[in-house]
């Protein structure tokens, strides 16, 4: 299950690549949604929020971040929890395909916008979120499963 799960979403990761070096060769944003999907290339050197930091600061988090997430899914792996190999699996692949464009572009590129205030995003943070919601609605509930007990 790891692996397929793992080939699945970092086949997504690769898909995030892909979309972005197309989307840096687009001359002109593409409306999708009239007031609502635009894709677009924005660089954007920041972390979550844009907020700036070092790039090397941002590098060594992130790959000190990915070290601990590695060791978290063979745990989770080895005792059996699926939806917490699937949610980090999911924030592996986001933050990988994030930390790839730091290391080719020293930014990432983030190309989906949304309405305003909304930030600019990409497949990769989708990733992230996705692995975070999943995450907390696996502890949650294996919390209340121990408290029902």
């Amino acid at each position: 299950m790891l692996l397929i799960v793992g080939i699945a979403l970092f086949g997504l990761a690769a898909i995030d690549q892909m979309v972005k070096a197309w989307v840096l060769h687009q001359p002109d944003p593409m409306m999708i949604l009239p007031g609502f999907l635009e894709i677009r290339a924005v660089e954007n050197p920041g972390i979550i929020f844009s907020l700036v930091l070092p790039l090397w600061l941002i590098i060594l988090g992130s790959v000190v971040s990915a070290i601990l997430l590695m060791v978290a899914l063979v745990q989770a792996h080895k005792a059996g929890h699926e939806r917490l190999v699937v949610s980090l699996c999911a924030l592996l692949a986001g933050g990988m395909s994030n930390l790839l464009d730091r290391f080719m572009r020293g930014a990432v590129i983030d190309y989906i916008a949304l309405p305003k205030p909304l930030p600019i995003i990409n497949l990769g943070d989708v990733l992230v979120v996705l692995g975070l919601v999943m995450m907390l609605i696996d502890v949650w509930g294996r919390r209340k499963k121990v408290k029902s007990d």
